[in-house]
């Protein structure tokens, strides 16, 4: 056989088994990621039809609790219960989220065309995620002030004012994805396990309004 076609043959073969590989690995990938892409599109649509329905005024009047505040601080939202995980400015993870919301970085789900939804890069890994502890687990308020969080009769606050914006994600625990949000200060992520997507409205709306009283 003359070499011309020897040289023929094997760039087929070659040919042939990197399309059989690169389908292997997208059938792989696609499998391995099909309970991050079920939850994840079942939380943006459910997202997508409460957003529309919602008044920004009504979402924003002060509760009437019988909880004594400081003078000057108003409650918008208490829920009963959410799991909070931490992300420090030193982790990957933060570094990753920090070039997204710059705009250094294109989000890997910008085809949602919602730059309030976002995901942190972990949620794409193909191998399996390590079991994270939560930081805190109870209750949470919101005020015009600061969000709260109630642990275990203890209270951690992060002020408004550190908070430079919340997104709509899907959080990652273990291999099991959750619907949430992301706080996002200069220091941490704070990634909230809650069925209240609203509540990334009601703080990015205090933010605003903190930075409009600020000029």
């Amino acid at each position: 056989m003359e070499i011309k076609y020897i040289f023929i043959l094997v760039s087929l073969l070659i040919y042939f088994g990197i399309l059989i590989i690169s389908g292997f690995l997208a059938f792989s990938y696609s499998k391995k990621h099909k309970p991050f892409i079920e939850v994840r599109n079942k939380y943006f649509k459910e997202w997508k039809i409460k957003k529309s329905t919602i008044n920004i005024n009504e979402l924003m009047k002060p509760l009437k609790v019988k909880i004594e505040l400081p003078i000057g601080e108003i409650l918008h939202f208490l829920e009963n219960e959410v799991i909070v995980y931490l992300v420090e400015k030193k982790q990957k993870a933060y570094k990753f989220f920090d070039k997204i919301s710059d705009g250094k970085l294109t989000n890997y789900d910008d085809y949602f065309e919602d730059p309030d939804f976002i995901s942190l890069k972990n949620n794409y890994r193909l191998k399996k995620s390590n079991l994270k502890e939560h930081k805190y687990k109870g209750m949470m308020y919101i005020s015009n002030l600061r969000v709260l969080f109630e642990n275990k009769g203890k209270y951690e606050q992060i002020l408004i004012n550190d908070i430079l914006k919340s997104y709509i994600s899907i959080i990652r625990v273990g291999d099991q994805y959750f619907p949430g949000y992301i706080l996002h200060t200069d220091e941490k992520l704070y990634e909230v396990i809650s069925n209240n997507p609203q509540v990334t409205i009601i703080i990015n709306e205090l933010i605003s309004t903190k930075m409009k009283g600020d000029h």
